[in-house]
């Protein structure tokens, strides 16, 4: 997928997904494609939650890391564990607001060192990512189950 497709010389981004089958290898019924909350929370991690979930009984799952996020070219994944951990101090605010910001000034560094196009992280690229990934995979159709966000 473009990074942007609004520009023709846009870095690729490496969409990670998982289709988990249908127990009933019969079933016609439309899939379920799962869309995590957040944003910016990967959906890759509920394959156990979905493995045994009744409506995969009749319906493929399918799961992806929205661009960003997961295994789907994550920006700044280890500032989540950081911010949970200035969180977890006993800062006064002024120091929890200082350690924090710190902490995303370094995720923008990041951003910047590996030329990511922001631009290119919103609701309208996420979707055509969805639609893009309908068709590679010959759904006709399927139905959207989203938490939050997704």
């Amino acid at each position: 997928m473009s990074e942007n497709r609004e520009k023709s010389d846009s870095r690729l981004l490496k969409l990670v997904y998982k289709v988990l089958k249908a127990k009933n290898i019969d079933s016609k019924k439309d899939p379920i494609v799962y869309s995590q909350g957040g944003p910016s929370a990967p959906t890759l991690t509920m394959e156990n939650f979905w493995k045994n979930y009744q409506l995969r009984n009749e319906r493929d799952i399918i799961l992806m890391d929205q661009r960003g996020t997961g295994l789907s070219e994550a920006n700044c994944i280890e500032s989540g564990e950081a911010a949970i951990a200035i969180l977890r101090q006993n800062y006064t605010k002024v120091e929890e607001f200082k350690a924090l910001n710190d902490l995303l000034d370094e995720c923008k560094e990041s951003i910047k060192h590996d030329e990511v196009d922001l631009s290119g992280y919103n609701s309208k690229e996420i979707a055509a990512d969805f639609e893009d990934l309908r068709k590679e995979l010959g759904y006709k159709k399927w139905n959207l189950f989203g938490g939050s966000y997704g």
